[in-house]
């Protein structure tokens, strides 16, 4: 039999706001261009909800420290906060691909991206993910890249008929030896 706490609300609410304290103390602190851009991005987009947030990018930036990729392919940049987090992490000469298909944020992911350290580990795609991979892929053999490739997150697809399946696809027909991490 289920823990009644465990279905409690006010419990889980409790203990979330107890996991988000206890994450909060004990997270870097936030640079100061990532509260920029999320001051901004509450001024100036409809669903500023779709923002990553300070622990959600606190966490991307941890993994990629742990990981120091070479190379990460992000799909759905938003207004770039995610994207700024995992640049963080980084290899000397790693890059990022951000791919959205909102011409609108451009403008503020310019804005940051060109404002950040990172500037030219940044590369912004503009369009539908499924059309950009294989030129990307294409990009990455020209560069030889390592044997493996992995992709780190996969939010806000804005073809809702196409799932990560779709994506795995592109890669495995585009890539010499693709890894997901996506089962």
């Amino acid at each position: 039999m289920q823990d009644p706490k465990m279905i409690n609300p006010k419990f889980t609410e409790a203990l979330s706001e107890q996991w988000i304290n206890y994450a909060t103390e004990n997270s870097e602190t936030i640079p100061e261009i990532l509260v920029a851009l999320e001051r901004e991005t509450h001024q100036k987009t409809l669903q500023p909800r779709m923002l990553s947030g300070a622990l959600q990018g606190r966490l991307l930036s941890l993994i990629s420290h742990l990981i120091s990729p070479k190379l990460i392919i992000e799909i759905g940049t938003y207004t770039g906060y995610a994207t700024l987090c995992l640049a963080e992490g980084l290899g000397e000469k790693g890059k990022i691909h951000t791919l959205d298909i909102n011409e609108e944020l451009v403008p503020i992911q310019s804005k940051f991206f060109n404002m950040s350290p990172f500037k030219n580990q940044i590369i912004s795609h503009l369009g539908p993910a499924l059309d950009l991979i294989p030129k990307i892929c294409a990009l990455m053999e020209w560069l030889r890249p390592p044997s493996r490739y992995s992709y780190n997150k996969l939010h806000g697809l804005q073809e809702p008929m196409r799932t990560h399946h779709d994506i795995q696809d592109i890669f495995q027909k585009n890539t010499p030896s693709f890894h997901s991490p996506v089962n």
